[in-house]
């Protein structure tokens, strides 16, 4: 099977028009040699009584954090740079930090909440501010076709979000990049040749600031059973490692790093919190 079909329904059509628009502009900005989005087919309503119903087909493969090759991350880098170059919310910058603070206000999360809002203000500071169209680029939203091509599955408008919380989905939603810098950094290159010049090390040191929070959030996820399990447990151990990497090369405040690590252990620990 080379494809396969989804039907979305809504009862506002100009929300699905919208997203629709939104599609063909991200399809727009990308060489479609190498990179597509999610194909839409028709939008249709049965009856006057009926839901609107948007019909997209999907092409198959493995969701990015399955694959095991550098060149297919660095190239869903590229495709991320070049649509943070090229497209803009319509919703303007979200506050990330407000919208997790708002997320995290559930029974799941009570016996880490106020260590975690005490601990984190390290991280945030060393985020670097720019804000760019909100991607969501974890592995789950990106498949790698058989013939090397990336497909965005998710073109909603979701506002403008951090860039450095973005780059840390790409890369911390997969097992592939371990403990390795070079890695990472071939990776955030790929990004920066697209988008715009960066100093690597800043932005290297904002990616990791960034993984333990994005850690978070994917543990919220999961509770909610609307994340991979897996995928969550990849995350919190690449927060582990950003974490020690971050204390001994970027010279992180040794109390600081002790308590985050100690959550990130804690919701390890919690192997079944929901």
């Amino acid at each position: 099977m080379s494809s396969f079909y989804v039907f979305k329904e809504s009862s506002s059509r100009e929300s699905l028009e919208s997203e629709l628009a939104r599609n063909r502009e991200i399809a727009d900005c990308l060489p479609w040699e190498e990179f597509g989005t999610v194909t839409p087919l028709h939008l249709t309503q049965e009856s006057q009584d009926d839901l609107f119903c948007f019909v997209t087909r999907y092409e198959t493969g493995i969701t990015l954090d399955q694959s095991r090759d550098i060149n297919e991350y660095r190239k869903a880098a590229r495709s991320l740079g070049i649509i943070h170059r090229s497209v803009k919310s319509k919703k303007g910058k979200r506050n990330y930090r407000a919208v997790l603070e708002e997320r995290f206000a559930c029974p799941v999360l009570d016996p880490v909440r106020p260590d975690l809002y005490r601990a984190w203000n390290f991280l945030w500071e060393k985020i670097n501010g720019i804000h760019h169209d909100d991607q969501d680029p974890q592995g789950k939203n990106r498949i790698v076709t058989p013939d090397g091509r990336i497909i965005i599955l998710d073109s909603v408008d979701k506002g403008e979000t951090d860039q450095c919380i973005q780059l840390a989905k790409l890369t911390e939603s997969s097992p592939f990049f371990e403990e390795s810098v070079d890695r990472r950094v071939g990776v955030l290159r790929s990004y920066s040749m697209e988008c715009e010049s960066i100093e690597m090390q800043p932005l290297l040191e904002g990616v990791l600031a960034a993984t333990p929070i994005v850690a978070v959030n994917a543990y919220f996820y999961s509770s909610q059973g609307r994340a991979d399990s897996d995928m969550t447990e990849t995350y919190l151990q690449n927060a582990l490692w950003a974490l020690r990497f971050g204390r001994n090369e970027f010279g992180w405040e040794q109390k600081a790093v002790d308590k985050m690590t100690r959550i990130i252990r804690a919701l390890g620990e919690t192997s079944c919190p929901w």
